[in-house]
């Protein structure tokens, strides 16, 4: 009898554990995929007047996307003239620091600062900062996750 209930208890105890090991831990975020344009600031210059504020609420057609991949980042936007702005190149990260590569010029007003910057990001957020020795200014660009990446037309 002894044995028996030793056995269903060691079965339980299986059973148990079996279960747990089954489960597996949330996934970290991952920040590929595609991130809507959110806000730019520039704060703590030493000249005042050197910091500023961007914010966009609208649509992610005119706010713009960057998306990336494994190893490229590509930012599609389209202007207020109705013009389509497209640029990509690649990337490469380095502890928590992004440097972006490649485009056809600088990836714009926007995306500027992002060379040599630290991230951060969770599921929702990607944010890349970066700081200017020269002017003392702290330059960060904030995204949100998107669905869907902006393909312009035409």
């Amino acid at each position: 009898m002894q044995s028996a209930l030793a056995i269903c208890l060691s079965a339980l105890h299986l059973l148990a554990c079996s279960s747990q090991d089954d489960l597996e831990p949330p996934s970290a975020p991952t920040m590929l995929g595609n991130w809507k344009f959110r806000s730019y600031q520039v704060t703590q210059c030493d000249d005042p007047a050197g910091n500023s504020e961007e914010t966009c609420n609208d649509s992610a057609t005119i706010c713009g996307v960057l998306t990336l991949t494994e190893n490229t980042w590509t930012w599609s936007q389209t202007k207020s003239d109705g013009s389509h702005y497209f640029e990509t190149g690649s990337y490469t990260m380095s502890t928590n620091y992004i440097i972006l590569t490649g485009g056809s010029a600088a990836p714009g007003t926007i995306l500027s600062p992002i060379s040599g910057s630290t991230v951060s990001y969770t599921k929702t957020t990607l944010v890349f900062t970066n700081s200017s020795v020269t002017t003392g200014c702290v330059f960060k660009v904030s995204f949100a996750r998107h669905a869907q990446p902006f393909i312009p037309l035409g």
